[in-house]
């Protein structure tokens, strides 16, 4: 398995937005109900699923911008051709503190961000000081451990062997009640939150451990401070720790779990 000298965020994008992603954006949009001439954000954005998704649908009298802290990934959405829409607004910044006027967009969304927010009730009171009076929220966060399996035996197998907590943020927003009390907390009202399963479908075993570690932005600098003899030899261990698990999921030559998150949606 080549594990040295990837670029996660191409990863990201080339891996784990097909596989989950794109199904969690496509139902997100779905919920959302994006309307011809609407101003959309997505916060967020990573390499710009939710984005590129949602822009045909705004059509060119309307308006999307995605906003991200990781440079990389944004450079990365810049590169991928736009499907028709307005040209989105990639923008690089922090969702505590959005340089956006008050009541500038229609729609907010977020797909798997919320989560790693430093302080979640600042972030979720930048998105609703954004939005007009009664625009739309929806968003997407995992639920916890408790309710994803795969994910559940890959911490603990990179916990074990390495110390490296590249997931548990990740997995840490699961609670639909503390999800609600945030939101209800921030100003949000007419609440649904409610659970979504995912199916996450990857070619192969190496595939999904190698993405998920190597994606996590929170795994990045991490192993770039571990040889490549030593990073080799821990996914070697960890897929060793996985098989198991990921053998009650197997489909043909390919690998389909469920991934358990909920799906939240508020208006401002």
């Amino acid at each position: 398995m080549i594990v040295n000298q990837l670029n996660p965020f191409q990863m990201y994008e080339q891996f784990l937005v097909p596989a989950m992603y794109l199904p969690q954006a496509r139902e997100i949009i779905r919920l959302a109900k994006p309307k011809a001439g609407e101003n959309v954000l997505d916060v967020a954005c990573g390499t710009g699923i939710v984005a590129r998704e949602i822009s045909p649908l705004v059509g060119k009298v309307g308006a999307v911008t995605g906003i991200d802290f990781t440079p990389g990934m944004l450079e990365v959405a810049r590169q991928i051709k736009q499907p028709g829409g307005p040209v989105i607004n990639w923008m690089e910044g922090n969702a505590m503190a959005m340089a956006f006027d008050d009541e500038t967009f229609d729609l907010v969304t977020c797909q798997q961000g919320a989560q790693f927010f430093n302080v979640r009730l600042t972030g979720f009171k930048e998105m609703k000081r954004v939005l007009v009076s009664c625009g739309r929220i929806v968003l997407a966060v995992n639920q916890g451990f408790d309710k994803n399996e795969v994910y559940r035996v890959l911490h603990e197998s990179l916990l074990k062997h390495s110390g490296i907590n590249a997931l548990e943020s990740a997995f840490s927003f699961g609670d639909g009640a503390a999800l609600r009390s945030v939101m209800t907390g921030a100003g949000f009202s007419q609440l649904s939150i409610t659970p979504h399963i995912v199916h996450v479908r990857l070619p192969s075993e190496n595939v999904f451990v190698m993405a998920t570690i190597l994606s996590s932005g929170s795994a990045v600098q991490a192993f770039k401070q571990i040889d490549t003899y030593t990073r080799t030899a821990l996914f070697e261990v960890l897929l060793n720790d996985l098989r198991p698990v990921l053998a009650l999921y197997r489909e043909g030559d390919e690998i389909v779990f469920p991934l358990h998150v909920n799906i939240a949606r508020g208006v401002a």
